[in-house]
């Protein structure tokens, strides 16, 4: 289960900041969603590289909020900082960000 925090998605914001209609932000999200970076997460997780981890979870962060996935920007961008405060970036974390994804994806 995923905590209530982490599911809010907003196309409407995103496609009024990008001046595109809400189908095609939906579009934009769908193939961020389908994409590589949980793997090169995983991968940097594997090499024990929380700078690695960082900068994933900063692409993460970036990405989506620019497609409206708020529950993903603020689970990524909380991660990121924490590494910045010196905190590791788990196996744990990874599998919630990972259940995050999976009901996130779900929804497009």
């Amino acid at each position: 289960m995923v905590l209530a925090e982490y599911k809010e998605i907003r196309m409407d914001a995103a496609s009024n900041r990008l001046g595109m209609p809400e189908e095609r932000v939906a579009r934009i999200a769908k193939s961020f969603l389908s994409g590589e970076i949980l793997d090169l997460l995983k991968t940097a997780l594997k090499e024990e590289s929380q700078e690695g981890c960082r900068l994933h979870l900063h692409t993460i962060r970036g990405a989506a909020a620019n497609v409206g996935l708020v529950g993903l920007f603020k689970f990524a961008s909380e991660h990121e900082e924490n590494i910045k405060n010196g905190q590791s970036f788990t196996h744990e974390n990874f599998k919630m960000l990972e259940t995050i994804w999976a009901e996130t994806a779900s929804k497009f």
